[in-house]
């Protein structure tokens, strides 16, 4: 029962929109592996995705094969002139496409006052999975990042929920995630990062 309750107050706390699973044995600890997580936010058929993919597929940065000749004219001799006064032309940068991360895991351990998710995997999950739903409001603690602002799909502006934090470290190599949920609204970071790092070493 209080993995049940543990389960239903993190899907509380993040307004209904996380999936978890419940362990069929009674136990405190519900267990995931090779779950995929809830869609991120940004889905490649996002405005701003889109909006990507446009500009990627626009000529090469200083050309202008595309317009029609006379526009192409005058934008050389724009440049040409102000090359002469040292003015530099500065293109767009264009975000790097995010290679999902595979594998991705998750392990819950619910308490009658509340419950901590951890997320891992070996890669890095910047921007992905429960990540993917941190809208600001970013501290460091303890060698790690932690937020109590997010974003989800139900609420598309950002706010402070003050029954959940969510703690992480990434690096290239790997990462871990720890969401601490607490009925009472008081989660705790430090508890969030002793779970990421018992889950950090157990990973080297």
């Amino acid at each position: 029962m209080k993995a049940v309750a543990g389960v239903a107050g993190l899907a509380a706390a993040l307004g209904g929109t996380v999936y978890l699973s419940t362990s069929g044995n009674g136990g405190e600890t519900a267990r995931t592996t090779n779950t995929a997580a809830i869609a991120p936010l940004a889905q490649a058929t996002s405005p701003s995705a889109a909006a990507s993919t446009t500009q990627a597929r626009k000529p090469a940065a200083g050309t202008t094969s595309s317009l029609p000749p006379d526009v192409a004219k005058k934008i050389k001799e724009a440049r040409e002139a102000g090359a002469k006064y040292g003015v530099k032309v500065q293109h767009p940068i264009i975000p790097k496409a995010v290679k999902p991360v595979a594998d991705v895991q998750r392990s819950t351990a619910a308490g009658t006052d509340g419950s901590v998710r951890v997320i891992w995997a070996r890669g890095d999950l910047t921007g992905q999975q429960e990540l993917a739903y941190v809208a600001g409001g970013v501290t460091a603690y303890q060698g790690a990042e932690c937020s109590q602002t997010f974003k989800f799909a139900t609420n598309p502006a950002p706010a402070k929920k003050d029954n959940l934090v969510m703690c992480w470290k990434t690096s290239p190599t790997k990462s871990v995630a720890a969401m601490v949920v607490d009925f009472k609204g008081h989660p705790s970071r430090t508890k969030a990062i002793e779970a990421i790092n018992a889950k950090w070493q157990n990973m080297d």
